[in-house]
């Protein structure tokens, strides 16, 4: 008795409800089975008992939590996954507990149950186990991939903009602004966890480099032997003047069609963005009521024929200046190479232009 007192005027003084069920009732949430919601608490307790939360919990010791220590096993659980959610229980409400507690389940780790948002709200208030034990359990079970979700949450959730402010210009310049950095941010997370998933072991980069050096060696005494062997023969100095040259024009193509690249891939963005004004014309022509639809129908009007004009005109046609110039360097490299009377010819022909320029200069 003097026990359930104690319990009793602890849980009292923290806002909760006493009263709570003898154990879970069973519970499923609709992303699929788990161990914990099922009903077995073990999951629930090794994984608690584990870092980076150490709690030197039983099954009894952690049976006998009260309401509000179990808000706080489930408040430690969501920090670990999202640190904006250190918050000490005792300086909230219980009903600013409940709804910050709900905001990050369902609308930043997109947390799936089958009761309605005020019954499951009730229970967290009165922390019944039959709700929190399938949320710590779901939780503690994908707590990887929920701190990816919570961290991505943090720069891509949609802010909400009532629908008569988006007649004006700077709210609408600044949203689309917002939406355009969503999308760098994605391709940026995107690249990064590409970047990660192909990062070598020291030891494989060690191995490849050794090997790359042994390979250096190799080149450079066969660079050498083929040097000691032509040094000597006619037409040498010219033949590797015209070799340097093509290697330039080879390493230009590359770059040309690295430049290539770009452009359709600014060509391609172009579109995108061409096909969002235009959706967004046809939205605001929807709004007949809108007092400055006249002149927001202009801007966005002037903005979709200059981007249509890039698209269709400048970009192309830098891209077919582009192919051309690739044309021309592939009908340079597909000549036969030519052989020693070729260049000797190539160069007294040169030196012929030559003194031709410089009789004309004078």
């Amino acid at each position: 008795n003097e026990r359930n007192c104690s319990r009793a005027d602890n849980t009292a003084s923290t806002g909760a409800v006493l009263r709570r069920p003898a154990r879970p009732f069973p519970h499923r949430s609709s992303s699929g089975p788990t161990q914990a919601a099922m009903g077995d608490i073990h999951f629930i307790v090794d994984r608690l008992n584990e870092p980076p939360f150490s709690m030197p919990l039983s099954l009894v010791a952690f049976d006998e939590k009260s309401p509000f220590e179990l808000l706080e096993i489930v408040n430690a659980v969501i920090r670990e996954i999202s640190a904006e959610h250190a918050a000490n229980l005792r300086d909230e409400t219980p009903e600013a507990t409940a709804t910050r507690m709900m905001d990050f389940l369902f609308k930043v780790l997109n947390y799936q149950q089958s009761l309605e948002p005020e019954h499951f709200k009730t229970g967290l208030l009165h922390g019944d186990p039959g709700i929190l034990y399938p949320a710590l359990g779901w939780m503690l079970e994908r707590r990887s991939e929920l701190t990816t979700r919570a961290y991505l949450a943090r720069f891509l959730l949609n802010v909400e903009i009532p629908e008569h402010m988006f007649g004006d210009d700077e709210i609408l310049e600044l949203y689309q602004q917002h939406k355009d950095l969503q999308e760098q941010f994605k391709e940026a997370h995107k690249a990064s966890e590409q970047s990660r998933s192909q990062l070598i072991s020291p030891a494989e980069i060690k191995k490849a480099i050794v090997q790359m050096e042994e390979d250096k060696e190799q080149l450079e005494r066969k660079v050498e032997a083929l040097h000691t062997k032509l040094h000597g023969s006619d037409g040498f100095e010219p033949m590797l003047r015209e070799v340097g040259a093509l290697r330039v024009e080879q390493d230009e193509q590359l770059k040309l069609a690295e430049r290539m690249k770009e452009q359709r891939s600014h060509a391609y963005q172009a579109e995108q963005r061409l096909e969002q004004l235009s959706r967004a014309l046809a939205g605001k022509k929807a709004e007949a009521g809108v007092s400055d639809l006249g002149r927001l129908l202009q801007k966005l009007e002037a903005e979709v024929a200059a981007m249509s004009r890039r698209a269709h005109e400048e970009l192309p046609r830098a891209i077919a200046q582009r192919q051309q110039r690739h044309d021309e360097l592939q009908q340079v490299l597909s000549l036969p190479a030519g052989s020693e009377s070729d260049t000797r010819e190539m160069l007294q022909h040169r030196q012929g232009l030559q003194r031709a320029i410089r009789e004309l200069e004078v």
